[in-house]
């Protein structure tokens, strides 16, 4: 009997490079420093780089969507997206709670309700009884 010859492995074609956002971005491979400045420190350097940019609006919204708090994201300072984080927050819970209404409208119980938004049954039955601000008032 005569042996099978031996079998050869292909090697393996490396994979693509990642086409995200953040492979396009200006700031890739910068020193992280720039965009987190210690306290008194200026920003502008990372705002220069920002600027330039193809992906900053991209950079601001993933910030924005995350909660980051810190550092330089799409040219803006952790002050600077103070207010549209406060305006995408509520956007978002507003969403949320329309959500949760159209689901109560569609006879979902309320722990099915809680359990699909992750949210405590309280909560459910604050936005479902209309006391948002959940002050007792509606």
């Amino acid at each position: 009997m005569t042996a099978r010859p031996p079998r050869h492995r292909t090697p393996v074609t490396p994979a693509p490079a990642p086409v995200g956002w953040r492979y396009r971005a200006a700031c890739r491979g910068t020193d992280l420093e720039v965009f987190f400045p210690g306290r008194g420190q200026s920003a502008e350097h990372a705002r220069q780089i920002c600027a330039s940019c193809p992906v900053c609006e991209l950079c601001l919204d993933y910030a924005l969507r995350h909660g980051i708090v810190h550092g330089i994201w799409g040219g803006l300072t952790e002050r600077d997206r103070r207010a549209p984080r406060s305006r995408h927050v509520s956007t978002s819970r507003r969403k949320r709670d329309e959500a949760i209404l159209a689901a109560d409208a569609a006879g979902y119980s309320q722990a099915a309700v809680s359990r699909a938004f992750s949210l405590a049954r309280t909560s459910v039955s604050r936005v479902l009884s209309g006391d948002t601000d959940g002050l007792g008032r509606s």
